[in-house]
């Protein structure tokens, strides 16, 4: 009788130890599935002209090209509705409590730092101010 509730308490001691396993797998599935989810949302913006956005920026920002800032303020523009869609796809990872989103995985959220929290979690309003009246980390790209 001895001998068989040994045998119980064993496989109950593995089944728990299984059962911890598992967990743990599926919490490393569900960061991993947040992170990659949030990725790829910023390789498909890559798409839209990542790189061209950036290279404007930085002239828009270089005073000797002062006299090409209409033209590429213009180029800026144009992308406004692309990264406002792909800015929202983000916003909606970081709102989204859920394990498997950025929002429900704590340090993955904190990973992203409190201004891209703060865009993020207010998608659109940063897009709507202009010149002097954006916010400090909008208006340094701007070279205002």
């Amino acid at each position: 009788m001895v001998g068989g509730i040994e045998v119980v308490i064993a496989a109950e001691a593995e089944g728990l130890k299984g059962a911890v396993a598992m967990k743990k797998w599926a919490q490393k599935t569900s960061i991993r599935d947040a992170a990659w989810d949030f990725i790829n949302i910023c390789n498909n913006a890559l798409g839209v002209g990542a790189t061209e956005f950036v290279a404007n920026v930085k002239l828009r920002s270089d005073p000797a090209m002062k006299g090409e800032w209409a033209h590429i303020e213009n180029e800026l523009e144009s992308y406004r509705k692309y990264w406002l869609r792909y800015i929202e796809q983000l916003s909606d990872q970081v709102n989204d409590t859920r394990t498997v989103k950025v929002g429900g995985q704590p340090g993955l959220k904190e990973a992203l730092g409190e201004d891209v929290i703060q865009i993020l979690q207010n998608p659109g309003w940063w897009a709507t101010f202009v010149g002097g009246n954006r916010p400090p980390y909008v208006r340094h790209v701007r070279g205002s």
